[in-house]
């Protein structure tokens, strides 16, 4: 069936259409500035279906694997705090839109990278691919957000690149001074607080921290937290909450 077809049947806006498939296809994709009336509502209840989505099926669906995950495993003091960390997502998501996909990402890098003894394959994939897939849908849905519902009734200019994000990881265990610098970000401190409490300068603080996250491919303090417990480098008492 021709587009016109299937969206005269469904009672969709045909330009509000062609308009998200081309954000979501092609993220060089250059859209025109305004939008009607009509344009802009269909548009608001995609998104507005699309988080319901989320919120009623994809993350529920994530959250059950990985309860059944951690039922089958043995590390399951550590699977805890895991599944405490996608609470914090998912507590963080139902508030409202924002960009909270650091965090899948972070339990992601951390059961692949750092996850230690026996659990069920076929479970452990499951969840894997299920907080890929929703990092990457989220990461394109906050795109196209961005676009259409803050900028896009606006001028604005070629928002070129906006979408791309840097998955390159650098793989390597932590100095001593970058363990310092992460035991006391997972204590609570402040970066001006580290960096008084280290006698380093402040910028050095902030390298320590880039080259953290780096290496570890973990991004968010919980995250960090989580892989400082993990490694025995804090115990749980150590912990800010």
């Amino acid at each position: 069936k021709r587009v016109s077809e299937i969206c005269s049947y469904y009672r969709i806006n045909e330009e509000a259409l062609i308009l998200i498939l081309n954000l979501y296809l092609n993220p060089d994709y250059t859209p025109r500035i305004t939008l009607d009336e009509e344009e802009f509502e269909q548009i608001k209840q995609y998104f507005d279906a699309t988080d319901m989505f989320y919120r009623s099926i994809q993350i529920p669906n994530i959250e059950s694997h990985l309860k059944a995950f951690i039922a089958q495993s043995d590390d399951v003091s550590t699977l805890k705090m895991i599944e405490v960390l996608f609470a914090k997502f998912k507590s963080e998501f139902m508030s409202g839109p924002g960009y909270f996909h650091d965090i899948l990402g972070d339990i992601k890098n951390i059961m692949i990278k750092h996850l230690t003894g026996r659990f069920n394959t076929n479970l452990y994939y499951a969840v894997i691919f299920s907080l890929h897939s929703l990092e990457a849908d989220l990461t394109q849905h906050e795109r196209l957000r961005t676009l259409l519902l803050e900028t896009l009734v606006k001028e604005i200019p070629n928002r070129k690149g906006l979408s791309e994000i840097k998955k390159k990881r650098n793989p390597g265990e932590l100095t001593t001074r970058e363990n310092d610098v992460l035991k006391l970000v997972v204590k609570g401190r402040l970066n001006k607080e580290i960096a008084s409490e280290l006698s380093i300068s402040f910028n050095t603080v902030l390298t320590h921290r880039k080259n953290m996250i780096s290496k570890l491919g973990i991004k968010s303090v919980p995250g960090l937290t989580l892989f400082a417990y993990i490694s025995g480098l804090v115990s749980s008492q150590e912990i800010q909450h």
